[in-house]
């Protein structure tokens, strides 16, 4: 979690910090919108940016969790070198369900709630724990794909030796 909030945390903050004076050296104002424009954009960047690591970091805390203690994060960038875009798209496709359900279920417990005037502690009540609740229910495809491209990649078997 360290490494992964070091990874995203000071290159978006140098990028956002360079919009920011970039913006305010042409004579723009910087209103709240602005910001939230600029920070969006910086993070998009920078999450797109560290995919490839953040693909490998993945496989890494599979094998970890999977029992392959002696497996570096060297070797599993070797392993993986040539091979970051169907790793990346195998994340995306496991990741997009829970995206769009997660924001579907939050805007649709959110309608619920501003209908029946909830207040605000309860509306968020109401919306979040059932939409965290699903989410992680949701991750075991994350987690099975991640464990099958760990498999793959490492030639793990499946089924254990007989012998």
């Amino acid at each position: 979690i360290i490494l992964t909030s070091v990874i995203l945390f000071i290159p978006t903050l140098i990028l956002s910090l360079s919009f920011v004076l970039h913006q305010y050296s042409q004579g723009i104002f910087l209103d709240e919108a602005a910001i939230q424009d600029i920070s969006f954009k910086s993070t998009s960047l920078v999450l797109l940016l560290c995919s490839p690591i953040f693909v490998r970091l993945s496989l890494y805390t599979v094998g970890f969790s999977l029992g392959r203690r002696v497996v570096s994060l060297k070797e599993v960038w070797q392993k993986t070198s040539g091979i970051t875009w169907t790793l990346w798209l195998l994340i995306l496709r496991a990741f997009l369900p829970i995206s769009l359900y997660s924001y579907f279920i939050t805007w649709g417990f959110g309608k619920i709630a501003s209908q029946f005037s909830f207040n605000y502690i309860w509306a968020n009540l109401f919306i979040n724990i059932p939409t965290a609740f699903l989410t992680f229910m949701l991750l075991a495809i994350v987690v099975a794909a991640n464990g099958s491209a760990f498999r793959m990649v490492f030639n793990m078997r499946i089924i254990p030796r007989t012998e």
